[in-house]
Parts: C-alpha cells; structure tokens; sequence
C-alpha cells in the first residue's frame, strides 16, 4: 500500500500478531516518503541492546508518554507517514495519537490485527518480547474489538470493570 497524503497509521493487535512487521512493511514500501516507527517496546532496550521486559510497570505510563512525545515530534516536524504499533487493546489507549494526527492534517488509517487468527501458544512463539503466555487469555478479555461508541475514556472511567 502506497501513501500520497500525510498519514497517521495505528496497527493493533496483541502480543505476536505481526504489528511491527506490518509497520516495518508499510515504511519498506513507501521509500519516497519520510517515515517513522513508534513502539513503547522500542524504548525498553538497555544500552547492549538486551529487551528488558522486568521494567518496574509503574514506570510503563512514563514510557508510554515518552513514545507519544517522540511521535508527537514526527507529527509535528511533518513527517509524511507516522505509525503507532503499539498493542492499543482500547481506544483510550491509541486515542490521543489520533486526535493530535487529525489536529495536524493527517489522514488516519487503523489495522487491527488482533490475533492474526492465531492461538495463544503461536502468538507467545512469535513475540519477540517475552509476553507470558498465562497472559494472553487477560488481554483478550478487554481488548476492544469493537470500539464505535467512541467513548475515549478509560473503561473505568466508563463504570465499566
């Protein structure tokens, strides 16, 4: 696929799904455009290049503000093809990348992968960041697959559990 206009992609979808190979795809196909990747996940790397998936998990909302800041930039610098990969279960999650894309003239273009129609076990063997998988059935159970009420607030802030 083949961009002409500034676009804002968020790819969806859990642990394995292929998001960043999707990513990666769209930036491999559109080389006369400037583009840029955001992943949380890419930021999790030490200095050796060693993924360190044992971060405190108070600190992955600080993480999380990092990634939105540096896409923000590319936004801003009017990057012509700016992706987010990250899992975006809900839309509170991936909203505020999109509100700041369409502020800032973007087309917006959402692939939600889910599961690739895969089972727990093949999406545990093709991560790459050691998501457990006693998790992935947790995950599953609020991802939003259907999210057209577009109520952005968080699903507690909704009264919902």
């Amino acid at each position: 696929m083949v961009f002409s206009t500034k676009t804002c992609v968020i790819i969806r979808g859990l642990s394995g799904s292929g998001k960043s190979t999707l990513a990666k795809q769209i930036v491999n196909n559109n080389k006369n455009y400037t583009s840029a990747i955001h992943e949380t996940d890419s930021l999790l790397y030490d200095k050796d290049g060693n993924y360190n998936i044992d971060i405190d998990i108070k600190k992955m909302g600080d993480y999380h503000q990092k990634n939105f800041e540096i896409f923000s930039e590319s936004i801003l610098s009017g990057t012509h093809i700016v992706i987010n990969s990250n899992t975006n279960t809900q839309l509170w999650e991936f909203n505020h990348y999109v509100e700041l894309a369409v502020q800032n003239s973007y087309s917006i273009m959402i692939f939600d992968l889910y599961d690739a129609g895969l089972t727990n076990q093949e999406l545990f063997d093709r991560n790459s960041h050691g998501f457990p998988l006693d998790k992935y059935d947790i995950v599953r159970s609020y991802y939003e697959r259907n999210y057209s009420n577009l109520d952005p607030r968080k699903p507690w802030e909704r009264g919902e559990s």
